[in-house]
């Protein structure tokens, strides 16, 4: 992840000041101190980039470790591990010390996770206490949820729009030991999506769903044995059939609205018909009293 994320530097920065490099850099490490006792640093001062999420969950398409993030219990962002990263701070809870060589890449089993996470979940917690406006929003309200399987997961569960990211790349107190994390957020004032932008999506998602609709005339029962007798051309009385009752039925027979059947350009058609007006007719002026009543 760390070569594909250093390769493309076109990323359109977001308006506004990054972090102060002091309140980050004491952020990551006291995070990365009690999340693993490792002695974590920021190499350089990040960058705030905006992303779409395609773009975003292409640039992590290799990632072995994404986590969700979520306000509220909803997912409104993401913390990308890279191998380096993650397997610096297993070694560091299981073996207490970091060796001076990484060990090969490998796929990080649910164990290494649950071992990982504690850093970006300690990560967001310090930014949440920080007093630096400019770190405003990235922790307030944020907690790390499950852990994702792959991108494609993650594009299922975050909604389309821009992402805020921060690519942090750090060294792990050893030389030639390094690692990338990378948060994102919603691009939205705190880092919520405002509840038009959610209605947006959601109308989006649903309203190109299709909705199948059953015109249905009359319903006749007709004896099995008859059933099988049948032959092309014989003809079934429908009896009470109305063409103006015609009732349009969802999913489970559910009724929607009431049609009159009729043809339009050569073809049957169905036109919808007004709900009839309930007619409760004059009210009493008073109810008679009961017998003995007041």
């Amino acid at each position: 992840m760390s070569e594909a994320l250093g390769e493309r530097q076109l990323l359109r920065p977001v308006a506004g000041p990054g972090p102060e490099p002091a309140d980050l850099r004491r952020a990551v490490a006291r995070a990365a101190d009690r999340a693993a006792a490792l002695p974590a640093s920021l190499r350089d001062t990040p960058e705030p980039r905006e992303l779409s999420l395609d773009r975003l969950l292409a640039e992590l398409e290799e990632a072995p470790l994404l986590f969700a993030i979520e306000r509220d219990g909803t997912a409104v962002g993401l913390a990308a591990l890279d191998h380096g990263l993650g397997a610096a701070l297993v070694e560091a809870q299981t073996l207490g010390r970091l060796s001076a060589t990484a060990a090969p890449p490998r796929p990080l089993s649910g164990t290494d996770a649950a071992l990982a996470r504690g850093f970006p979940d300690a990560l967001l917690r310090e930014l949440a206490r920080s007093g630096d406006e400019h770190l405003s929003g990235w922790g307030d309200g944020l907690a790390l949820a499950a852990r994702w399987r792959d991108a494609r997961a993650a594009a299922m569960g975050l909604a389309p729009g821009g992402y805020r990211c921060l690519r942090l790349s750090l060294d792990l107190g050893l030389s030639g030991r390094a690692g990338e994390l990378v948060l994102a957020q919603r691009a939205a004032p705190g880092g919520a999506a405002p509840a038009a932008d959610w209605r947006a999506a959601f109308r989006e998602a649903v309203l190109p769903a299709p909705a199948a609709l059953t015109a249905v005339l009359t319903r006749i029962a007709i004896p099995l044995d008859r059933l099988e007798a049948m032959a092309p051309g014989q003809m079934l009385p429908l009896a009470g059939a109305d063409l103006g009752e015609v009732r349009l039925e969802g999913g489970g027979g559910a009724v929607v609205a009431r049609a009159r059947l009729g043809q339009i350009n050569g073809n049957r058609a169905v036109r919808l018909e007004p709900r009839p007006a309930i007619d409760l007719g004059p009210l009493p002026a008073a109810a008679p009293a009961l017998p003995g009543a007041p």
